[in-house]
């Protein structure tokens, strides 16, 4: 384990970028967040205010663009809308590392919310004149998408083929088999990225997708416990071995609700 890595992951925690049902920021978030998958979870990466702490918005554009600099990209398109402020952080990050940049771009907010990419041509095709994805695609790109987080790569194919899409448009050959981000929930997500080969629907333009990303929460969880009540600890722990247990078992989602909310009161 990183120390420096393992220093920022509980910044992280502390300055409540990573939340949980004990130190949401949000009542309405103490019952749990909805991820883009539709998933109901107890803990969640928001770096959505992550200006409020340029210097470990620093600290993680860094580590990023160290990860990003050793893959052929010239073209880095964010996820909105935490991806948006990342690719320009790392943008400038880059140049201060090597000298070397990649420019960047971000997708655009759909007009409804896609919970599977194979749902993605239709509303395409009802999108109107506005561009999928904010920045010029060149002739030849190697693009990648960058986001703060992923737990499976649902939401990072929609943004791919959304730069496909947008490429298309524009009479232009590029390609996009690249996914970056921070932190990763525990999903197998490298594997998913090769297995993506094998999709059967072939209007998502199957590839082996290469998938990288900063730290582990799984690997870096343990390091939480010396901040965390024992109970959050074991309700996070438990939730990342069994992830739809939280969403499906009511009794369980209750108790871990009300046993936050009496904690919280007695910090």
């Amino acid at each position: 384990m990183n120390e420096n890595l393992e220093k920022l992951f509980l910044d992280l925690y502390k300055h409540q970028f990573i939340q949980t049902l004990w130190n949401a920021e949000r009542e309405k978030d103490k019952e749990g967040w909805i991820l883009k998958s539709g998933l109901l979870v107890p803990w969640f990466f928001n770096m959505r205010p992550i200006g409020d702490a340029p210097l470990m918005f620093r600290a993680i554009c860094k580590l990023m663009a160290e990860m990003i600099l050793s893959h052929e990209i010239n073209l880095m398109v964010g996820v909105e809308m935490a991806g948006v402020p990342l690719v320009g952080g790392i943008c400038v990050e880059m140049l201060s590392l090597g000298g070397f940049t990649s420019r960047f771009a971000y997708t655009r907010p759909l007009p409804e919310k896609i919970r599977h990419p194979g749902d993605l041509a239709r509303y395409v095709s009802n999108y109107g004149q506005k561009n999928l994805v904010e920045g010029r695609i060149r002739q030849g790109d190697r693009c990648a998408v960058v986001d703060d987080m992923a737990t499976d790569l649902g939401s990072k194919i929609i943004a791919r083929r959304l730069v496909l899409f947008e490429a298309e448009d524009r009479g232009v050959e590029a390609e996009c088999d690249h996914i970056f981000y921070f932190l990763d929930r525990g999903a197998n997500n490298r594997q998913r990225g090769l297995d993506f080969a094998n999709e059967s629907n072939q209007e998502l333009k199957p590839a082996p997708l290469d998938v990288n990303f900063v730290v582990s929460f799984n690997e870096y969880l343990p390091c939480l416990r010396k901040v965390m009540t024992e109970n959050e600890f074991q309700a996070i722990m438990e939730h990342q071995k069994d992830p739809d247990r939280f969403s499906q078992d009511k009794e369980w989602r209750q108790t871990l609700i009300e046993t936050a909310r009496i904690e919280s009161r007695n910090v």
